[in-house]
């Protein structure tokens, strides 16, 4: 009677989904094929959603500070600047890997130049994003500002009552050599293509203290 060797099982590792994940490359879409997307109806129109570095990004819910402090800073940079720049609200800029909607952008004149394609982010004199939950994501896209040539990027930290300042972009690195964080009691330069319109104190454009 013939008898069969057994060999040992083989010893198999399985991945956890996590290792999984971290090994898959994401596919990166660029702002055309992100237009394209939107013009086709594969993003519902209205989504609330921009392009973040090649992903689709979820935009976060604004609430009543948020939409407060808009108004308040749409309101300064449209009473500096009305007559030679445009403000634009909410509405997006092109980057090479990017379409980010900024709370506020300034750009030039006239407004009907956009109406076919958003501006992009080399021909932007200024951007503002108010920043409560956002506050992460909207540091991770100075780099994308900088990236774009943009020269002045401010945060408006809500928290913190404070406001971050970014200038002088270094395009192939990706950064703003100059990072200055002022607090609501300080005055922050403000120039458009070497014109001066300040200094602006910071606190206008904060929310008032309740007491």
């Amino acid at each position: 009677m013939s008898s069969t060797l057994l060999e040992p099982e083989a010893t198999v590792t399985v991945a956890s989904p996590r290792d999984v994940v971290d090994k898959l490359s994401l596919y990166l879409w660029t702002p055309v094929q992100y237009r394209q997307m939107a013009e086709a109806g594969i993003l519902a129109e209205g989504e609330k959603v921009e392009l973040i570095e090649g992903v689709i990004v979820r935009k976060m819910t604004r609430n009543a500070p948020h939409g407060a402090i808009l108004q308040i800073a749409h309101r300064h940079l449209f009473t500096l600047v009305s007559g030679k720049w445009e403000v634009r609200s909410q509405s997006a800029i092109i980057t090479n890997d990017s379409e980010p909607e900024p709370d506020l952008a300034v750009v030039p004149g006239p407004v009907g130049r956009y109406g076919v394609e958003h501006p992009s982010s080399s021909e932007v004199l200024f951007v503002i994003e108010i920043a409560d939950s956002s506050l992460a994501l909207d540091r991770r896209k100075a780099s994308i500002y900088a990236r774009g040539g943009v020269p002045v990027y401010w945060i408006v930290n809500v928290a913190d009552r404070q406001l971050e300042v970014f200038s002088e972009p270094d395009l192939l690195k990706g950064v703003y050599l100059r990072h200055d964080i002022l607090t609501e009691d300080k005055l922050a330069d403000f120039t458009l293509a070497g014109e001066k319109y300040g200094p602006l104190p910071v606190r206008d454009f904060l929310l008032p203290v309740r007491l």
